[in-house]
């Protein structure tokens, strides 16, 4: 007989098969169950159609929404199509906590707020209907809910108001009296129960009791989908939440820094004003200072006593103290911003010698200190930036000749590293010597070794963390080797690129404590000469012009732009010694510019002085046709030695 129907109806049951909420294994077994029966079983096949249309429609309907509301009310439509639904309740059941809570009811004759019921634990020995269920995973019916309404703890089941017997039952007596209770499985665990309730005794078949398994198996897939559905929605809503959250953290972020970089923007331009202003207020009186000492010592308008020679030397030495370390600090204050820069170029290895150890020279005269100098190499010119290595070495000799005792000697050595790779410098000398905690504590600011404290020798502690950072600049390090007692040795390596490996040999000078006659071996071939001092400080033109006055030059003075270019046109000088910043830079380059297209002083020697701490870089001096930058303050001496290297050679 089955095989019978099965053909009869073999449309329908294709069509119900290949429905995508029956193709589970709980689908499949209700659909056998419902569609093909045994023999033994005759059904109308009126009923067998029905029942495979009220499926496909469950189908149909089920998947069209992923709303759980809808999904259950269509439920309850369906069952009220197959069977008694006079009341549906469905509640889920989680494992994990163990509980079952409600989440639909309907009733044709009451209503009922889910969000009012609690939920309920399931009941170990399955006295309640939906423990039972849960715990078996079979479904069940109760023809007679009364008899067993008495065990059924559950808060939300309805329950008989009445104890009637079984018979009929008066149309208008609206209580429950039947029941079916059904598990919904998902992927062969128990996710809930669904209870079909009627208000007549025995009322439902086997066939309906099948037919509602298998509606409530698409109902649980549908479900799924709505659960599914609703968490992506949420996630994804969580998800905007979060990205509008973080879109507004981000962009309160960036209004932040903004306003800090703004803050911090006028920070710098505050602090670069008070360095430029202090630079300039500073360095532009030092440099008087350290011009009328000197002339002093040259005693050029008389002889001084030796108790005012003693006086004109503590004021030339400190003042040229002053002019280093405000050099170190404001070198400093660039380097920790990174507004410093190395510019590199050709210099002559003799000249970076002779620089720098100039001034290690006078200190060294003064302590009765013999410095010896050796030129290991034969290196003709190196590529380095000159100012920064002078810098580096003017410091580290300057340390050697302050912690060397009176009348013993320190030591300047130049040599190529074994790998021909790096050049070094080498700066010994017999001073205090310094412990190995002194040693690394020494290349970080404003440290200064025990001994020199103890020794009262001073110093701001800048000196070797001032040439570590400029050495590391250029791609360089620096070596510290020391013994309490013993001395200092400092090596200070560079990356060495020469154009010339082969100028001949090596040297050794030593410079014994003896001053020299500088006057007499710069005022040679000078005579006649005419420079033109262009300076917004009156004092320290003034104080040159007696300066250069030794020299027998003629010297002309402009005090503003407009003297300048009434001094040029009259007469054009053999040297000009100008202010950078009687103009602003721009104004000056564009100046100096003009002046170099000028047949006249396309060749005139152009020296640079500059009173703040930030220098232009060697590019943009030489963009400006300038010969050499000089850094205010400097001493006579040194811009005497200058203007003799551009005027006689």
């Amino acid at each position: 007989m089955g095989l019978i129907l099965f053909c009869i109806y073999a449309d329908d049951a294709i069509i119900f098969k290949h429905n995508p909420f029956f193709q589970n294994k709980e689908s499949s077994t209700v659909i056998n169950s419902v569609v093909l029966v045994g023999d033994d079983q005759p059904i109308m096949c009126a009923e067998r159609t029905q029942s495979i249309s009220l499926l496909f429609e469950a189908g149909n309907r089920l998947s069209q929404t992923l709303n759980t509301e809808q999904i259950y009310l269509s439920l309850f439509e369906l069952l009220s199509q197959a069977m008694d639904c006079d009341e549906l309740i469905v509640a889920g059941y989680s494992v994990e906590t163990g509980m079952i809570t409600c989440e639909f009811y309907h009733s044709w004759a009451k209503e009922a707020d889910v969000k009012e019921l609690p939920s309920m634990p399931v009941t170990i020995d399955g006295s309640s209907a939906q423990s039972k269920v849960i715990l078996s995973g079979e479904s069940m019916i109760i023809p007679n809910y009364h008899l067993f309404s008495h065990n059924d703890t559950a808060p939300f089941h309805p329950r008989g108001r009445k104890n009637t017997n079984a018979g009929k039952i008066d149309a208008d007596s609206l209580e429950v009296r039947s029941a079916v209770v059904i598990p919904m499985k998902l992927d062969g665990e128990v996710v809930g129960v669904v209870q079909i309730f009627s208000y007549r005794y025995n009322a439902y078949s086997e066939r309906e009791y099948h037919l509602a398994e298998a509606i409530t198996t698409q109902m649980v897939v549908a479900r799924n989908n709505a659960f599914l559905y609703q968490q992506a929605t949420e996630e994804l809503r969580r998800r905007s939440i979060l990205q509008k959250e973080l879109e507004e953290e981000r962009a309160l972020l960036e209004r932040r820094v903004a306003e800090r970089t703004a803050e911090l923007q006028q920070a710098l331009q505050v602090r670069d004003q008070f360095l430029s202003n202090m630079s300039h207020e500073l360095r532009t009186p030092l440099t008087s200072i350290l011009g009328m000492s000197e002339l002093l010592q040259y005693q050029i308008h008389g002889k001084l006593t030796e108790k005012q020679n003693r006086f004109v030397e503590v004021i030339y030495s400190n003042t040229e103290h002053l002019m280093h370390l405000l050099s170190d600090l404001l070198d400093m204050a660039r380097i920790a911003t990174g507004d410093m820069r190395p510019y590199k170029e050709w210099v002559p290895l003799d000249s970076i010698i002779q620089s720098s150890t100039l001034y290690a020279n006078h200190r060294a005269e003064e302590k009765n200190i013999q410095v010896c100098v050796e030129n290991h190499t034969y290196v003709d010119r190196l590529y380095i930036d000159p100012q920064r290595t002078k810098q580096i070495l003017n410091n580290i000799l300057n340390n050697a000749v302050k912690f060397t005792p009176k009348g013993l000697a320190i030591g300047f050595e130049v040599m190529l590293s074994p790998d021909q790779k790096m050049i070094e410098f080498l700066v010994w000398d017999q001073g205090i010597g310094l412990s190995a905690e002194e040693q690394k504590r020494l290349t970080r600011p404003f440290e200064i070794g025990k001994a020199a404290i103890q020794q009262n020798l001073g110093g701001a502690g800048l000196g070797l963390a001032l040439a570590r950072e400029m050495t590391e600049m250029q791609g360089g390090s620096v070596e510290l080797r020391s013994q309490p007692g013993m001395g200092t040795l400092v090596t200070v390596r560079l990356p060495f690129l020469s154009d010339l490996q082969d100028s001949g040999h090596g040297y050794t000078m030593m410079v014994t404590p003896q001053r020299t006659d500088l006057l007499r071996e710069m005022a040679s071939n000078m005579q006649n000469k005419t420079i033109l001092i262009a300076d917004a400080d009156v004092r320290l033109c003034e104080l040159l012009v007696h300066y250069l006055d030794i020299f027998s030059v003629q010297t002309l003075v402009a005090n503003d732009m407009k003297q300048l270019a009434k001094h040029l046109k009259q007469q054009p000088p053999d040297l000009m010694v100008l202010d950078l910043h009687m103009e602003d830079e721009e104004e000056m380059g564009a100046f100096l510019t003009r002046l170099s297209k000028d047949r006249r002083f396309a060749h005139m020697p152009i020296l640079l002085t500059c009173a703040v701490h930030r220098l232009p870089d060697t590019g943009r001096i030489k963009s400006m046709y300038a010969s050499e930058l000089i850094r205010k303050p400097y001493s006579f001496s040194d811009i005497g030695t200058k203007i003799r290297k551009y005027l006689v050679g």
